[in-house]
């Protein structure tokens, strides 16, 4: 789910792209995989269609009992990419379909709701002298109200004074937050994040601390996790 890591591919015109990323813990997190094949393209601009499977999960407390929800999903639409130089930006839009699941705990009770709505991505991401690495980027559901979103600033440590190299490391500081009015978690902590330029990809993981605000239950703190893959072809 890590849009942004479109930012850290090399040089060459946007193209087709194919991202993916999950973050959370047991308990509450969001996944994707976006497909973007490019239309029309352009030296440094793309109309493509994006096609994205996606997973919410969460909890919440009502008079029920603890409910706990699962919402796969699929959105497609058109979307649109711009990069000059050492600056990306993206959004696009979707039709989405999910398929919504509440289990209550302790009892036999299942409900599964069929959702239909609209869709919202985009990223921004600015890397200057491709020697650090600054972006944010969020998808939003329609259909359950979820708002995936994660701001980042990172610094190449590896190699130090060489510019453009095919293999770099990245690490920084990223806050992200997911979730709706039915549980919601922050969290903030390292990330490292691995260009392959010759490849086109990047690969990022991080971690760190999170608050876990759901529903009818106090504030919990806990540790987070999360991955990303991109790879434009």
């Amino acid at each position: 789910m890590i849009i942004a890591l479109a930012s850290l591919a090399s040089a060459a015109p946007p193209g087709s792209e194919v991202v993916a990323g999950w973050n959370g813990n047991r308990t509450i997190g969001y996944g994707f995989l976006a497909l973007q094949p490019a239309l029309l393209r352009s030296s440094d601009a793309s109309l493509v269609a994006r096609v994205t499977l996606s997973d919410e999960y969460y909890y919440f407390v009502d008079p029920t009992g603890l409910n706990r929800v699962q919402s796969p999903g699929v959105a497609i639409g058109p979307g649109f990419l711009y990069e000059p130089r050492n600056f990306a930006v993206g959004f696009a839009v979707g039709i989405e379909a999910r398929q919504e699941t509440t289990r209550i705990d302790g009892s036999d009770r299942v409900t599964t709701d069929a959702l239909f709505d609209a869709t919202f991505a985009g990223n921004i991401g600015w890397r200057p002298r491709q020697r650090a690495d600054l972006y944010g980027s969020f998808s939003f559901s329609s259909a359950t109200a979820y708002l995936w979103a994660q701001v980042g600033a990172t610094v190449t440590v590896l190699p130090l004074h060489k510019l453009d190299p095919p293999v770099s490391l990245l690490a920084g500081v990223e806050g992200s937050t997911s979730g709706n009015k039915f549980s919601r978690i922050w969290a903030v902590g390292p990330v490292l994040e691995l260009p392959i330029a010759s490849i086109r990809s990047a690969i990022s993981v991080r971690g760190g601390v999170s608050f876990l605000e759901p529903a009818g239950l106090p504030t919990t703190t806990s540790l987070t996790l999360g991955v990303g893959v991109y790879w434009s072809y």
